[in-house]
C-alpha cells in the first residue's frame, strides 16, 4: 500500500509519530516530490518510482478533482 498526499513538512511530521506510515509501503508526500494532486506530474512521479503500469493502480481521494486527474491518467480513480 502506498500513500501519496498533499502534505507539508509540519504536518508530515506530525503523520509519522502516528505509526500509520510503518504501514505504507511507498509514502509519497508533495512537499518531498514537488508535486501536488491534481498535477499529472505528481501521478507520473509515482508510477515511475513504483516502475509499474497505471492499470495496476487503485487510486482512491475524497477529492473529486483528484480522482478525476487520476483517471486521466488511466488509474482506476473511485
Amino acid at each position: 500500500m502506498l500513500f501519496l498526499t498533499l502534505i507539508n513538512e509540519l504536518q508530515w511530521s506530525k503523520i509519522n509519530e502516528t505509526g500509520l506510515l510503518d504501514h505504507m509501503s511507498h509514502n509519497f508526500a508533495s512537499y518531498k516530490i514537488g508535486f501536488v494532486k491534481p498535477e499529472k506530474e505528481a501521478f507520473a512521479y509515482v508510477l515511475d518510482q513504483l516502475k509499474c503500469e497505471p492499470s495496476e493502480i487503485l487510486f482512491f481521494d475524497d477529492n473529486r478533482v483528484n480522482v478525476e486527474a487520476a483517471y486521466e491518467m488511466m488509474l482506476r480513480g473511485k
